[in-house]
């Protein structure tokens, strides 16, 4: 019985992430109420193995090309933030929820836990209401993520073109040279942003 359960469970967790990355929301919205618990699936494979189900749906939306993001990612993420239980930092500082966030990120030791796919809460972090918060909470503004990137809060604002998170980040200090491969700038100067630009060269950016 118990294989028999685990075999269930390994499906519904395959059904659930291809659904997010279909952009299904009415199939994820099928399989979270038959077990909200799924939506701490992990993903397998792939640059983004280790990250939950909620930082999937999330990634589709925030950390994609804007022409490739649908209503149906968008409604996805609505669900899986609706509906998933026990959020940890990262999944609650990405969808939001300053209740949890202000629960957990006490210190900087917990303030600057990693996701299962290597990031942080202020990475993530959509606002500077967000982002505030945690750095008050002990986030570190330069901290690397521990993937492969091995890149800070201000690359992954700059790549996701974040302009507000990466003034924010400026602001507070974080140092714009230092490098994962990319800057910063290189980042900004891909998207084509010239304001995200001239805002990282008057920060003595290279």
């Amino acid at each position: 019985m118990a294989d028999a359960t685990d075999t269930q469970r390994l499906e519904d967790e395959r059904a659930l992430l291809a659904a997010i990355v279909a952009g299904d929301p009415e199939r994820v919205r099928e399989l979270m109420v038959k077990d909200p618990s799924l939506a701490k699936a992990r993903v397998r494979e792939g640059f983004d193995a280790g990250a939950s189900a909620v930082l999937k749906a999330f990634y589709l939306v925030h950390f994609n090309d804007p022409r490739k993001v649908s209503d149906g990612n968008r409604e996805v993420l609505e669900v899986m933030g609706d509906m998933a239980e026990e959020l940890d930092l990262v999944e609650a500082a990405a969808l939001g929820n300053f209740e949890i966030v202000m629960e957990l990120a006490h210190d900087e030791e917990s303030a600057n836990v990693h996701s299962g796919d290597g990031w942080t809460a202020l990475h993530l972090a959509m606002d500077d209401d967000m982002r505030a918060a945690l750095v008050a909470g002990g986030a570190d503004i330069n901290r690397r993520s521990s993937n492969q990137l091995a890149n800070t809060p201000l690359h992954a604002a700059a790549f996701a073109g974040r302009i507000d998170g990466v003034r924010f980040f400026l602001s507070n200090g974080a140092d714009p040279n230092l490098v994962c491969g990319y800057t910063p700038l290189h980042y900004a100067a891909e998207r084509g942003d010239a304001e995200m630009v001239r805002l990282l060269l008057a920060n003595h950016a290279d």
